[in-house]
């Protein structure tokens, strides 16, 4: 049976390549745009440069940093769209494989459930099976000590009523016509 095409990840191809591009329109738009430039591009920017600061001060072990340099305008601008757009690459693709992660969870849940349904109905066939069988053992125990007690009693040594049957719930010996 040939698999279905993959439309799900062919969407996810599609959605990692439209990244970059959603990536470059937010640096076009924070250079644009007064609103966006001062509060989506640059904080992160200066954040990121504070802590870079702070880490390589800390690394060299050159004591704590009392005056930590501002950038200006246009390198905030710049390395702040750069960081969104370096997040929007990281984030679309790690959210996509999160839902990829939960969908195939589920999916093996619902399998494994499945898998857990059919042992119990087959358990319970069974169980079924075997009520069935014990039934029909006390039925042919009844029909035996039925045939016992109408057998004739004239029988003899050799044809006996243990000779008519094998012992077997399901098999019963063909019994010999009482004579006239």
């Amino acid at each position: 049976m040939a698999e279905t095409f993959p439309v799900f990840k062919l969407g996810i191809l599609v959605i990692k390549q439209l990244s970059r591009p959603i990536a470059n329109v937010i640096k076009d738009k924070a250079k644009e745009n007064q609103y966006f430039r001062q509060y989506v591009a640059m904080p992160p920017a200066y954040f990121y440069n504070w802590v870079n600061v702070k880490v390589r001060m800390w690394s060299l072990n050159l004591g704590k940093p009392t005056n930590i340099p501002q950038l200006n305008e246009t390198m905030a601008i710049e390395l702040g769209s750069t960081l969104l757009g370096e997040i929007i690459l990281f984030a679309v693709p790690a959210t996509i494989l999160v839902f990829e992660y939960i969908r195939q969870s589920r999916k093996e849940a619902r399998k494994q459930e499945e898998i857990l349904i059919e042992k119990l109905e087959l358990v319970n066939t069974i169980n079924n099976l075997e009520i069935h069988v014990e039934r029909q053992d006390v039925q042919l125990k009844r029909i035996k000590k039925t045939l016992e007690d109408l057998a004739p009693k004239r029988w003899s040594h050799n044809n006996t009523m243990n000779d008519q049957f094998d012992g077997s719930p399901l098999h019963l010996k063909r019994l010999p016509l009482p004579e006239h």
